[in-house]
């Protein structure tokens, strides 16, 4: 689990309408949508993971799940919200993605077949 800084508090989320979330504490920073490789749920929280950073922020991968592009995301479990361009491979019921392999809940299952083209 990422590590909160106890002086910054929790930060906010929002829609930036440029391609990209907005996360508030103080000072606003932008997190595009390019940088995005998975978004980590963590019970009232999310962790924005990318390459060179993690950011934790006071949100739900529901409201996530709406404010993100449908074609640039989607949502494998219900702790993981993923970019689609930044997925390395499926095998299985699990994803690589960045590195780390990812489970896909059942229920999400028949969305990341259909985004692989496996539903015949």
């Amino acid at each position: 689990m990422a590590r909160q800084n106890k002086h910054q508090g929790p930060v906010g989320i929002f829609d930036s309408g440029i391609g990209g979330l907005s996360v508030m504490r103080q000072v606003r920073r932008m997190l595009p949508n390019e940088d995005l490789i998975y978004i980590e749920g963590q019970k009232a929280y999310v962790t924005f993971h990318t390459s060179s950073k993690r950011v934790t922020a006071l949100a739900s991968l529901k409201d996530l799940e709406e404010k993100l592009p449908e074609k640039l995301f989607i949502r494998i479990h219900k702790s993981y919200i993923v970019s689609v361009k930044k997925i390395d491979s499926l095998e299985g019921n699990m994803i690589e993605i960045g590195g780390k392999h990812l489970p896909i809940g059942k229920s999400y299952k028949k969305d990341v077949e259909t985004l692989f083209g496996l539903n015949n």
